[in-house]
């Protein structure tokens, strides 16, 4: 659009359009800062030109260190003033705040300069500062010959503006730029700026300096100043006493007095008569499925058996809704998910569908929260629902749905950025907020004991910032070494946490110094090991010594802290260590050097090879994650693609996704690189093609082909290239791609290699209206695949091919038993996702029929399925099919079928795919002509047409003319 806009200008003025270059560059959000100094004229009285130069250089030198300090650069001098950018060329997620610190630091040090010229010759110079954030065209910009990098818009000029009516002194941000910097400074609202060329004046404000608002933390031990949380908390948890559900989300920052104010709580009345079950979402597992669902189900067999002494088959025997499930294989998928094991412990969980896997997950977990329930009312205290993984939140989710009607009750604690869904039934809702200074000087006063001095309670005070975590290790680094001296100011290194001060990192730091050589050893291994670790997987790495008292003495000041949990496997319980406070392991693995970091890395995932899936839960996602940040590219990348391969295995595609683009980021494009290169790429297409995230999937697939040197498996990836263009309605390339793979082939083509191009023909030929040649080509398929051995899944989508021709054609029989087959097929084949696929064509034919209810059933079964995993196109396939059987030709909700149909229209036009926006739009319009919605159904009609004739489907093209007809004469007969 700049490109355009900009050629017609010059064209209109002065037709040299074929002598301008095409603008480079792109549109972005920039902060741009405009700092302009008074007082070289001045300068120039007194001082000869050379150490005037010399002057305004020194000073210049200064304002570019305070800039490129955070990330800033200049963008140019302009005589004594000074234009830099942040956000271009690189962006960062905090440019605005980056801008404003930057100004601070700007004039403070124009402050130290001035105090060397007043030394000097008596002078001094001063500084006003603009600032304004938005969006600029940023790139080179000049003539032919002389071109510059630097940013262009609107936003340019009102930082330009705002420095021009800045205090001497001082620092005035736009509007724009104060939307993005929340609480974290001080600022006084100042008269509007008048723009030139704007109709509405610029508020601005003067920024007086950085505001004491909590950046991060972690959980103190102390809830002082939370009366009224926790009686809020108390109140939320009443429905428990009449045998409800009661659901609680706890929000707050890291270390704001979460998991105090829970601890508060579990020793107050409200909650002295009921269990409690505490379940932490660990913070690798967002991207593991069934992390947190594994901790919950092993801490409520836990609970269970000590009260009860039953196995897991009695309890679940026991169960209200048990009739028609198998008891024993549910608790052998419960048993293989808390071993975590990368084979199965059971042989019949070997081959489960992951849907059923899933569902039986469920039961189960339903199952044993009312058995924990049944004595007495359960707390279940969820911490840090940020780290929370998606397949357990399903699984809860669900549970916490269908139990309304037992005494459970449910406190989901977690920091800000993080939610449950709206569909969650959360009766109270807290935000914890930093604590006051009189209640901060308390706290630190109790810490610190009654002999502590008002030089050290202000000192700690001043640095908390009203976080509880920081009170408490201040503290702790004062009563241990003393009030310390004033740090030697040093710039940060990328390697430490942003979210730490410098003052309490200097205090953390010096708690591990005070050490000895074998305690400060033991501290950084664990740093290395995570939050979180087994004791056995500590002790394996720090190697023989006599490390029980080097322990024990990180315990006795605090670092760490021991505590018994279940096992993988679930069967007994071994000692975790795990750090007081996540803060001290953040900071202690910050202070390794790199090397040193992947050496340990590499150190623990040797051990973690060594020990048993049944002894460390999650032991493929560790050995992933330590082999990841090691320097063994080899075992990193293997493990990697296991990860991978797993999560794949239970359609978490997007953790997938993770795991194999982490693997390609060490792999390069020659040797025994550029096989597994191609392998790797394979997989992430494939996972991306699930998610229906069509372009990138595809680019990740022609990336496969390039390097793969195997034809047959060429072959195969052309196909599925080809398999994407036909759902996406491009059928050209479709076709393209399917004689590039009959290409590869040549004459040595295997049946099963030739029956799947059959298929992708089949389906092709459907997708164009040929349905007796897509018949034809099915049937030829299955003969191809008679007698072959593991095909299920190909004789399923064989099948599947046939039976939607046939049901083009009107041959319901002939339909319906073909998706039998297919699902049959695909049962056979473990493919959870095929089946849904299979489902929804069923129920299509089922609908057709007049068997509302079971095609109802199937929509709705596919639907839910399709959502679990992500799969785009099949939520908008079923969604259009929902929208259909809710609609009845005129005779239905036409409410409920329009939120199906617009549902399916927002998600077509979110993956690009052409054919089933038109058929959606078709859909659409049409019952908008039924329903005498005339003036709504010409334009989503005549949409839909106009897509027809790009794709060339006559079939569709057809129908939308029809239904314009339709929609003519009905507007002509309600003419008056």
């Amino acid at each position: 659009m700049a490109t355009t806009a900009l050629k017609h200008n010059v064209t209109g003025e002065t037709g040299a359009v074929s002598n301008l270059a095409a603008v480079e560059g792109d549109l972005r959000p920039v902060t741009i800062l405009f700092a302009d100094i008074r007082g070289f004229t001045r300068l120039s009285e007194v001082l000869p030109p050379e150490k005037l130069v010399a002057a305004i250089n020194g000073c210049f030198e200064v304002l570019d260190e305070a800039i490129s300090h955070y990330g800033g650069e200049i963008d140019k001098f302009i005589g004594d003033a000074v234009m830099a950018t942040f956000g271009a060329p690189v962006a960062h997620a905090d440019d605005p705040r980056r801008a404003v610190l930057a100004a601070l630091d700007m004039q403070s040090a124009m402050s130290r300069f001035n105090a060397q010229l007043r030394r000097q010759i008596g002078c001094e110079l001063e500084m006003r500062i603009g600032i304004n954030t938005g969006v600029v065209l940023a790139g080179p910009i000049g003539s032919r010959r002389k071109r510059a990098f630097t940013v262009m818009g609107d936003a340019v000029n009102v930082a330009a503006r705002l420095e021009h009516a800045a205090p001497v002194g001082g620092i005035l941000i736009g509007e724009a730029t104060r939307s993005y910097l929340g609480s974290a400074f001080r600022l006084r609202m100042r008269r509007s700026v008048h723009i030139r060329g704007k109709d509405m004046p610029v508020r601005s404000f003067v920024v007086l300096g950085q505001s004491l608002a909590v950046r991060r933390g972690a959980a103190s031990e102390q809830h002082l100043g939370r009366e009224a949380e926790l009686q809020s908390l108390s109140d939320g948890l009443a429905p428990l006493r009449s045998g409800t559900r009661a659901v609680i989300d706890l929000e707050g920052s890291m270390g704001i007095g979460k998991s105090a104010l829970v601890q508060a709580l579990r020793r107050g009345a409200a909650a002295r008569s009921a269990g409690w079950l505490n379940v932490a979402c660990p913070p690798y597992g967002q991207d593991l499925p069934y992390t947190t669902l594994a901790g919950l189900l092993r801490g409520l067999l836990q609970r269970i058996e000590r009260f009860e002494s039953l196995e897991l088959e009695s309890i679940l025997a026991a169960s209200l809704d048990v009739e028609g499930l198998d008891v024993g294989l549910a608790a052998a998928v419960v048993r293989d998910l808390l071993a975590r094991s990368t084979q199965p412990l059971d042989e019949r969980t070997s081959t489960l569908p992951a849907q059923l896997r899933k569902g039986l997950l469920a039961w189960t977990t339903k199952a044993l929260l009312r058995a924990a329930a049944q004595q007495r009312s359960l707390i279940v205290a969820m911490d840090d629902c940020h780290w929370l993984d998606a397949a357990s939140a399903a699984i809860i989710e669900e549970a916490i749905g269908d139990l309304a009607n037992s005494s459970l009750g449910w406190l989901l604690v977690h920091r800000p950025g993080w939610a449950p869904p709206a569909s969650w039934p959360v009766n109270t809702r807290i935000t914890l907020q930093p604590l006051d200074a009189r209640t901060s000087g308390e706290l630190a006063h109790a810490l610190l004991g009654p002999s502590a001095s008002d030089e050290s309670v202000a000192f700690v005070v001043d640095r908390a910032e009203g976080n509880p975590l920081y009170l408490v290790e201040l503290c702790s680094a004062v009563a241990e070494a003393g009030m310390p001296a004033e740090p030697r100011q040093t710039a940060e290194t990328a390697a430490q946490p942003s979210h730490l001060t410098d003052q309490l990192r200097s205090l953390i730091l010096s708690r591990i110094d005070s050490l000895d050589a074998s305690a400060r050893r033991a501290a950084h291994v664990a740093a290395v090991m995570g939050h979180a670790f087994p004791a056995t997987l500590l002790r394996r790495v720090l190697g023989p010594g006599d490390w029980g008292a080097v322990l024990a003495r990180l315990e006795e000041h605090a670092i760490l802290r021991r505590e018994s949990r279940a096992r993988g496997d679930g069967r007994g319980t071994t000692w975790i260590w795990h750090f007081r406070h996540p803060l001290v392991q953040e900071t202690v693995y910050a202070s390794l050097l790199s090397g040193t970091r992947t050496a340990m890395h590499r150190v623990a995932g040797d051990a973690l090879e060594q020990m048993t899936d049944d002894a460390v839960a999650d032991r493929l996602a560790l050995l992933a994650l330590h082999f990841g940040r090691s320097d063994d590219r080899d075992r990193a990348v293997h493990y990697l693609c296991a990860a991978g391969d797993r999560a794949r295995i239970l359609y978490l595609n997007r953790e997938a996704i993770h795991y194999y683009e982490d693997a390609l980021g060490r792999l390069g494009n020659a040797g025994t690189d550029r096989v597994r290169r191609a392998e790797v790429l394979a997989s992430l297409g494939a996972a991306l093609e699930v998610l229906d995230e069509d372009e990138a999937a595809m680019d990740s697939l022609r990336a496969a082909v390039d390097l793969e040197q195997r034809q047959e498996i060429k072959a195969d990836l052309w196909r599925q290239i080809a398999e994407i263009h036909r759902r996406r309605g491009t059928y050209a390339a479709a076709h393209e791609g399917l004689a590039r793979a009959e290409g590869c082939l040549h004459t040595a083509a295997s049946p099963l290699q030739l029956a799947r191009i059959r298929i992708a023909r089949s389906m092709l030929a459907v997708s164009r209206g040929a349905d007796a040649e897509a018949r034809s080509l099915g049937a030829e398929a299955i003969a191809l695949l008679d007698r072959q051995q593991g095909v299920e899944l190909e004789r399923a989508a064989a099948y599947r091919a046939i039976g939607i021709a046939a049901a083009r054609q009107s041959d319901m029989p002939v339909a319906r038993d073909a998706f039998g087959r297919a699902l049959e097929c695909a049962s056979a084949g473990n493919d959870a996702l095929m089946s849904a696929t299979i489902s929804l064509n069923l129920g299509t034919v089922l609908h057709l029929q007049g068997h509302i209810e079971d095609a109802g059933k199937l929509y709705q079964q596919s639907l839910e399925f399709h959502e679990r995993i992500g799969a785009k196109r099949g939520v908008a396939l079923a969604s259009i099919n929902l929208g259909d059987l809710s609609w009845r030709g005129g005779e239905g909700d036409w409410d409920q079928a329009l939120t199906h149909w617009q549902r399916s229209l927002r998600l077509y036009e979110e993956i690009g795919d052409q054919r089933g926006l038109a058929t959606t739009l078709r859909n659409l319009g049409e019952a908008h002509v039924l329903g005498a919605r005339f003036a709504d159904a010409e334009p989503l009609l005549r949409r839909a047409r106009v897509l027809s004739d790009e794709l060339e489907d006559d079939e569709n093209r057809d129908a939308v003319d029809r239904a314009l007809a339709r929609l003519w004469a009905a507007t002509q007969a309600s003419a008056p």
